[in-house]
């Protein structure tokens, strides 16, 4: 039985040394990155931006950039049309989402909303590439709406859609949370940002060596990004880990070995 159990921790821990192994060769290949939603996502016409055109810099070009997204997609539409299955057969290692603008100014229901999104976060959580993992999915609230024609409509929608998604990342510890609602309005002349009320195509600024974008949307492309990598597992805890348990377990099943009397040598 002690032998059995010793071939199994052995067994055990040669599984983390090799997983360990495998997350870092993913940490210094290519990382497929889906960026999807609305067109907060991507450009909705030729003059604007979204947060996608900048996954591949924030990345520092060391991402396949993928983009599914869907310029006034509601997340009722967003099931409806095969969406899903869409951003998954691109089979990504990351999964930036975001959904709720156009939910707000249409006066879904939080309880609607809150069903469509848990249904899309079960899908891509369960999911299971190529690499044999699960996509680290990332998940931003929903931004405020500054245009009058919007604002006192879709603003109490807004707010509880991202109470629930603030109860939702408690609740759950599959998926990371930004709270780009709370960073955003917590900048001095926030409303700058935007350029329509509804899309964050103001405040030009230079992003690095990569030219002129919009300040909201590199915000928001820098905050997806840091929490995808924080969620990656370092390889190296993992290999901590089997060094740890190897010193815990496995001195208990070295054979012992009986050195008959006279045969012990002689100390230098």
């Amino acid at each position: 039985m002690k032998r059995a159990l010793c071939r199994f921790n052995r067994v055990v821990l040669m599984m983390i040394l090799v997983v360990g192994a495998l997350v870092g060769s993913q940490a210094d290949a290519s990382l497929r990155v889906m960026a999807t939603g609305d067109s907060h996502t991507y450009r909705y016409s030729g003059l604007s931006f979204g947060y996608g055109t900048l996954v591949r810099w924030t990345y520092h070009d060391e991402a396949t950039q993928l983009r599914a997204y869907y310029s006034g997609v509601r997340t009722q539409q967003y099931i409806d049309d095969g969406r899903i299955n869409e951003v998954l057969a691109a089979d990504p290692d990351i999964i930036q989402f975001l959904l709720g603008t156009n939910d707000s100014t249409g006066q879904v229901s939080v309880e609607t909303y809150s069903s469509n999104v848990t249904t899309i976060l079960n899908a891509f959580t369960s999911f299971t590439n190529g690499r044999g993992n699960h996509p680290v999915v990332v998940v931003s609230t929903v931004m405020p709406l500054i245009d009058p024609e919007y604002t006192d409509v879709a603003t109490p929608y807004i707010e509880s859609y991202n109470a629930w998604l603030r109860e939702l990342s408690v609740l759950r510890d599959d998926f990371v949370l930004i709270d780009y609602d709370a960073s955003l309005t917590s900048i001095d002349g926030w409303e700058s940002y935007y350029t329509d009320g509804v899309h964050l195509d103001g405040a030009m600024t230079q992003y690095q060596d990569y030219g002129l974008y919009p300040a909201g949307y590199i915000l928001l492309a820098e905050q997806f990004h840091d929490a995808a990598i924080a969620a990656i597992p370092e390889p190296g805890s993992l290999i901590a880990l089997a060094v740890i348990l190897w010193v815990a377990f496995m001195p208990g099943c070295r054979r012992r070995v009986d050195v008959p009397l006279g045969k012990v040598g002689k100390r230098a």
